[in-house]
């Protein structure tokens, strides 16, 4: 398997590598920049996962532990017997006291809305994530169709151009010298007629450089680092499936997102309900206090229970909380319900909507393949029509002129079957992201036997 390298170890290499397109697809797929982004939604929603779950376990859980100093006593005795106590601030001895109070709610409904109202979010976030996922991957192999198609449109123009360019100084220079074989209409017409090879070249310009930048973007490439391309030529891909086999497994994330929303709107609203009832829940809570002072039972030996301090207590049971607001929960459930309707009646049409701009896509891409047919007859053409007026040349020098004609046009012809091939690929790369199939796999080039 072809190893992925990056900019600064490409330099270091010593044997020549060059990105293809199946290179490029997984790079887009597995490593673009932007999705260590994107997942932090979808690791938002594991998280709220977690909560709900935790959150289920001992939601009120409370310790408290106090230190600090204990007053003591002072004991009176009257004459009659009578005992009393005074608090004494000397001597001082330590305190300690501790308190915990814990609650586990029962309610298991609230815990499996909300868990399913968790699970559904993630759901939800694993589709936004593999439909950006395609998008990038669409995105990085249009890079790649766009400069090989620009890189190929420039060599061949350039020196075509330039032999337009000898053309025109050639005719000029007869012209100038009263040649009999030259025409200042031939003259005038070859330069006419070189607007669509100036204009392609400018496009091509243009075109290489855009789709560079993408590259260098999606393969992480500094503006120094060399940027090498195996495919030398833009290819055809691979003929899709008929448009009946593809909408066979049509699944577009748009629809997935939508049925995993409504699948997230139901679960929250079977917690809004769950909700407006009572809280059930355990109780427990646990006191304990002690205080140690130098000579505090001198006139009562039994300090545990007769010292104010010294405490040992606690309570069990069951108990329940209920918000009696019922006015507003109510609305909270119909808002919840109003939103789960809204998502169900966008599903009615969602899937006709979606399968008609497929099938529109599919037809833009049918109408493409007959297009390359069409211009690859005629560039055959225009082909024998310039060999054959070449051989007449040969037999005959003085009519070198009637090459230009027939260059012009093939000319022409070549490169429009070559950016039929181009808008045919484009398109068959967006009929595999509507029905959500385009992965690296779909990009790999198959080898010729």
């Amino acid at each position: 398997m072809r190893r992925f390298l990056s900019g600064s170890l490409l330099l270091l290499c010593a044997t020549p590598f060059a990105w293809d397109l199946g290179d490029l697809s997984r790079i887009a797929w597995e490593q673009n920049p932007r999705l260590s982004e994107d997942s932090t939604s979808l690791l938002l929603a594991r998280n709220r996962l977690e909560k709900v779950k935790y959150g289920a376990i001992l939601p009120r859980f409370e310790i408290g532990v106090a230190y600090g100093p204990a007053p003591g006593f002072s004991y009176h005795v009257s004459p009659n017997g009578d005992s009393t106590r005074n608090y004494a601030w000397w001597p001082l001895g330590p305190y300690f006291g501790t308190e915990i109070r814990l609650a586990q709610p029962l309610n298991i409904q609230q815990l499996r809305s909300g868990l399913a109202a968790a699970r559904s979010g993630i759901a939800v976030e694993q589709v936004k994530l593999g439909a950006k996922r395609q998008d990038y991957l669409k995105e990085a192999a249009e890079y790649y169709l766009g400069y090989v198609f620009a890189r190929q449109m420039r060599e061949l123009l350039e020196p075509a151009l330039a032999k337009l360019d000898r053309a025109d100084s050639s005719m000029q220079a007869k012209l100038d010298n009263d040649d009999e074989d030259a025409s200042q209409s031939d003259l005038l017409q070859l330069r006419a007629n070189r607007l669509g090879a100036d204009k392609g070249l400018e496009e091509a310009h243009l075109g290489e450089e855009r789709a560079e930048k993408g590259l260098r973007f999606v393969l992480k490439l500094s503006p120094e680092d060399p940027l090498p391309i195996a495919d030398k030529e833009i290819f055809p891909f691979e003929d899709l499936p008929s448009l009946d086999s593809m909408r066979a497994v049509f699944a577009p994330s748009d629809l997935q997102q939508l049925k995993a929303g409504i699948a997230a709107k139901k679960a929250l609203l079977d917690l809004q309900k769950a909700q407006m009832g009572p809280t059930i829940a355990v109780f427990a809570d646990l006191d304990y206090t002690k205080a140690w002072v130098a000579n505090r039972d001198r006139a009562n030996k039994d300090v545990l229970i007769t010292d104010p301090i010294n405490t040992i207590g606690g309570k069990v049971g069951l108990g329940f909380s209920w918000e009696l607001n019922y006015w507003s929960k109510s609305r909270n459930a119909v808002e919840a319900q109003l939103e789960l309707e809204a998502l169900r009646r966008k599903e009615v049409y969602a899937r006709a909507g979606l399968d008609s701009k497929f099938s529109e896509a599919y037809a833009r891409y049918a109408s493409s393949g007959r297009k390359v047919k069409f211009t690859l007859r005629a560039r055959d053409a225009a082909d024998s029509w310039l060999k054959a007026v070449a051989l007449q040349v040969d037999a005959d020098s003085t009519r070198e002129r009637d090459l230009i004609a027939p260059y012009q046009k093939y000319l022409d012809l070549q490169h429009e079957y070559l950016d039929a091939i181009y808008q045919r690929d484009l398109r068959a790369l967006e009929v595999l992201r509507l029905a959500s199939l385009l992965t690296p796999e779909r990009l790999v080039r198959r080898k010729e036997e």
